[in-house]
């Protein structure tokens, strides 16, 4: 039996109960992504501070993609078996 009918104007999360997150590690060359960034592309009430962008390398983390990779699905993977990943591997370009 078909559910009701879900309202084309509510997002995706709304009309099949999922949600969706993503977001981006930024491992090293904070600076050359801040200045890349369009302060004007979001909301023009908000000023954009180049200096607010930042990376796990400037955090004091490792700048090496393989360890933060392996960081955060040992995170996400908690309590689970799995083998280590190659960051190259993730990459279209490797």
């Amino acid at each position: 039996m078909a559910g009701p009918t879900p309202d084309p104007r509510s997002g995706i999360g709304e009309r099949y109960d999922a949600a969706l997150a993503s977001e981006i590690v930024v491992t090293t060359d904070h600076g050359a992504i801040a200045s890349g960034l369009d302060p004007g592309g979001g909301a023009p009430e908000l000023p954009f501070d180049p200096d607010s962008v930042g990376s796990v390398d400037r955090g004091g983390g490792p700048a090496a993609p393989d360890p933060v990779v392996d960081a955060l699905l040992n995170s996400f993977c908690e309590g689970s078996d799995r083998d280590p990943v190659d960051a190259a591997a993730l990459s279209s370009d490797g």
